[in-house]
């Protein structure tokens, strides 16, 4: 289940996905989804003017992750997720629904529900931290930065925090409402 990143990482920066590189004049679509990095000179530097991103400033336990993102809708404050057991703070999501992109910041000691999908193949990909990804009865402990998860239809599984907090860039395919909770199936 665990496979190479679709992101890579120039230097200390993140990218999503790594085939896009910022270059002068690029058209809109060639732009990278996501680029995160502690150092904001780093972050805005590789953007260029930043004009096409929107920054936010992710606490990530006595430091600041800075996260940009490209065509993604940012909620007001920290909505968490309505699912039961779920501790994740959604920070945004793309703007087309049917893109299926969701930032999910877990904090420390935490987790979200334990669940599957019908329909649904969820991508975990990695920003920063670590977490134990539990699918089905395997636990899995990742730094978060060197994998990602996918997570096929019908696939019970939860994320689980310890000592740092996590922040994943979910990718979610095959449900034809695009980013909604109606097939989210919970499991004690």
């Amino acid at each position: 289940m665990l496979s190479e990143r679709g992101e890579s990482t120039h230097g200390n920066l993140i990218v999503y996905p790594d085939s896009f590189y910022i270059k002068e004049k690029l058209e809109q679509s060639r732009l990278p989804r996501l680029v995160a990095s502690f150092s904001e000179e780093l972050l805005t530097g590789f953007i260029g003017g930043g004009e096409d991103f929107e920054i936010i400033e992710v606490d990530f336990q006595e430091r600041h992750l800075f996260v940009a993102c490209h065509d993604f809708h940012f909620y007001p404050g920290q909505e968490s997720k309505k699912s039961p057991g779920s501790q994740s703070i959604y920070y945004g999501r793309s703007k087309d629904k049917m893109d299926g992109l969701l930032l999910q910041y877990l904090p420390p000691n935490s987790r979200t529900s334990r669940h599957y999908h019908r329909l649904k193949t969820e991508i975990y990909h990695g920003i920063e931290g670590e977490a134990i990804i539990i699918v089905g009865e395997e636990r899995n402990k990742l730094k978060l930065r060197k994998n990602k998860l996918e997570i096929f239809p019908g696939t019970v599984h939860q994320v689980i925090t310890e000592d740092s907090p996590a922040l994943t860039l979910l990718k979610i395919m095959g449900d034809p409402k695009g980013l909604s909770l109606d097939d989210h199936i919970y499991v004690e």
